[in-house]
């Protein structure tokens, strides 16, 4: 299936549920793909039949940086409902979002979701 693909959407935000994770906020990258119908959009070359890609990074940070949770599951699947609610156009997302640097050895932990619309 066609689909649109974003890697390493850069964002900040206060996320965790440790203690030190709390004072201040954190890098958070969002590596996503919008499973969609990007045929007309491929045969009349017309930005209206295919989603804005610019606009589809505001609205995941701006969902990820005001989204106040604790989770990164939590944080994943507001992005995933916003999108759904905003471009009729997707049929399924697959979304991750990863801590960089949290632990030790580690060098990013993250969690991944693969959501279809109902």
């Amino acid at each position: 299936m066609d689909h649109l693909i974003f890697e390493g959407i850069q964002t900040k935000v206060v996320i965790g549920v440790l203690p030190g994770e709390k004072i201040a906020a954190q890098p958070v990258l969002v590596d996503l793909k919008l499973y969609c119908d990007l045929s007309e959009a491929a045969s009349t070359d017309e930005l209206a039949k295919t989603i804005d890609y610019a606009e589809v990074v505001a609205a995941v940070k701006t969902v990820i940086e005001t989204g106040c949770c604790d989770l990164l599951e939590t944080a994943a699947a507001n992005v995933v409902d916003a999108l759904f609610k905003r471009y009729v156009r997707i049929e399924e997302q697959e979304i991750t979002l990863y801590k960089p640097g949290i632990l030790e050895g580690v060098e990013r932990v993250g969690v991944s979701l693969v959501r279809s619309r109902k």
